[in-house]
């Protein structure tokens, strides 16, 4: 790469990083007009077009971003992005082989890199407020995975912020079955049923997650608020 072509990709990069999504346009476009082969820097440009509120410029610069790369699954994710923006199906851009058809292919590495690769679109997703489409990426992963607790975790609520609490219900209960002493899942599992109005339930469900864990502050408020016969939302708090 000529000294030229490095200055003009340093500086793409440094305008990028700072957001000034004009000003990295020009410099990475007029890199790529001039040296090929570069996924991450289409993948930059896809980006910056999405941030400018042109989803149809940001899904050829990302097409050609997974061309070069075809696992690069930063520029996936940007394109499901895009292909939202643009009321497009996005599984074309997400198509990956299922598990009866290469089970005995597929190594335990790449399985794991599928679900977790399923887990960051549905993450996404309920990061987005659309926890219905989170659901399907989520269910996808535990194909490849079903024993990734944290995953199912993320289904499960998931489904809770639908007010499928049953359902919610029978995933904290499958992990529970495999974890019986995993604490966040009783913690979640008595938000479940707080919100669905079983009270002596999420207290024996909190009750139990003190059993393990006596230190947790944040049981000991979910507690407290139960007893203040609060009607207010408790607000989810990180442990």
């Amino acid at each position: 790469m000529e000294e030229r072509h490095r200055d003009m990709l340093a500086q793409g990069k440094k305008l990028f990083a700072q957001e000034n999504w004009h000003g990295a346009l020009k410099y990475l476009t007029d890199f790529v007009d001039e040296v090929e082969g570069f996924a991450d820097v289409y993948n930059m440009i896809g980006v910056s077009f999405l941030q400018l509120s042109n989803p149809e410029a940001a899904k050829q610069a990302l097409k050609r971003s997974l061309e070069i790369n075809p696992g690069f699954r930063e520029a996936r994710m940007n394109m499901l992005l895009c292909c939202n923006e643009l009321g497009e199906d996005p599984m074309p851009w997400m198509i990956t082989p299922s598990p009866t058809e290469s089970e005995e292919m597929v190594s335990e590495d790449l399985a794991n890199k599928v679900a977790n690769m399923y887990k960051d679109i549905g993450s996404l997703f309920l990061q987005t407020n659309r926890p219905a489409l989170a659901v399907e990426e989520f269910r996808r992963a535990l194909q490849w995975r079903d024993g990734f607790h944290d995953i199912r975790m993320l289904l499960a609520q998931a489904l809770r912020e639908q007010n499928l609490y049953e359902e919610a219900q029978t995933e904290y209960e499958s992990i529970l079955e495999a974890k019986p002493n995993y604490v966040q899942a009783f913690v979640q599992r008595g938000l479940c049923y707080y919100y669905a109005g079983e009270l002596d339930k999420a207290r024996l469900s909190w009750e139990k997650a003190k059993e393990i864990d006596p230190e947790s502050r944040l049981v000991a408020v979910y507690l407290s608020k139960l007893e203040s016969h609060s009607k207010e939302p408790i607000e989810e708090t990180p442990t």
